[in-house]
């Protein structure tokens, strides 16, 4: 379940990127947001195009009890925190 609300989240924040983008006057919104917070976007994106590639190919392969799609998430997670800290 807490999966699913963080791939329905991540989902809806990236959906809702495209209209702002349009009904902004001043440009795209990425170039107004400062460097940190555009590279928190980043992963975000990917974790969703991860877990919505893990929905399209089902198979039961496990690495450590979990999926391969929640452990490449905690991997993109992980890295996405230790830049953020290097930043």
């Amino acid at each position: 379940m807490p999966a699913a609300i963080i791939q329905d989240t991540n989902s809806l924040e990236i959906s809702l990127l495209s209209p702002a983008d349009i009904a902004s006057r001043d440009g795209v919104i990425f170039d107004a947001l400062q460097p940190t917070t555009g590279f928190i976007a980043s992963p975000g994106i990917v974790v969703t195009s991860v877990y919505l590639s893990g929905m399209l190919e089902r198979r039961d392969k496990t690495i450590l009890g979990m999926g391969v799609d929640s452990s490449c998430v905690l991997v993109v997670n992980s890295l996405g925190l230790i830049v953020y800290y290097a930043l």
